[in-house]
């Protein structure tokens, strides 16, 4: 993962250490490398099995199961965490997601750029997630030039329990 990525996350995470963590579309497992410093038990959760497998070889999760992250039951966790996830769930899903997650503390990644991408539903930006109560930032790792033409970065939301 982008060592930009990595420092939002440390930054965010500031030393707190958490008991149980599930990453909702984990993907390969980048992101658990990243949460696995900061949690005693970490759960990971994907479609897509091949993903799954890289992420099993990474030895970071806990567990790892197939499932959707729209209905993937989360118990008792205390942490939820969406590494280039969301984006992924039409807008509606991923409000009633939020609503579900509660006042757990959650992280999510998103892009911030315009261009549409094959597997993206829908966009969300800064605006939105800061009146969902999120703190966030935004970091460019393309030349300002790419900005321009809709590329950008990545933008790190994170909310607190409340």
């Amino acid at each position: 993962m982008h060592i930009i990525i990595k420092r939002l996350v440390e930054n965010a995470l500031k030393g707190r250490k958490i008991n149980s963590s599930i990453d909702l579309g984990c993907g390969a497992g980048d992101g658990g490398v990243l949460i696995r410093p900061h949690t005693d038990h970490l759960v990971g959760v994907d479609l897509n099995t091949s993903a799954l497998a890289e992420a099993y070889r990474k030895g970071v999760y806990d567990e790892l199961y197939v499932g959707d992250m729209r209905t993937f039951p989360l118990g008792s966790a205390d942490s939820i965490f969406m590494f280039d996830a969301i984006e992924h769930i039409s807008k509606a899903e991923g409000y009633r997601l939020l609503e579900k997650i509660g006042n757990r503390f959650i992280m999510i990644t998103t892009p911030w750029w315009s261009i549409p991408h094959p597997g993206h539903k829908c966009l969300w930006p800064i605006t939105e997630l800061n009146r969902l109560g999120f703190t966030t930032s935004a970091h460019s790792f393309l030349p300002d030039l790419l900005m321009t033409l809709g590329y950008g970065g990545i933008i790190l939301a994170y909310r607190a329990r409340v």
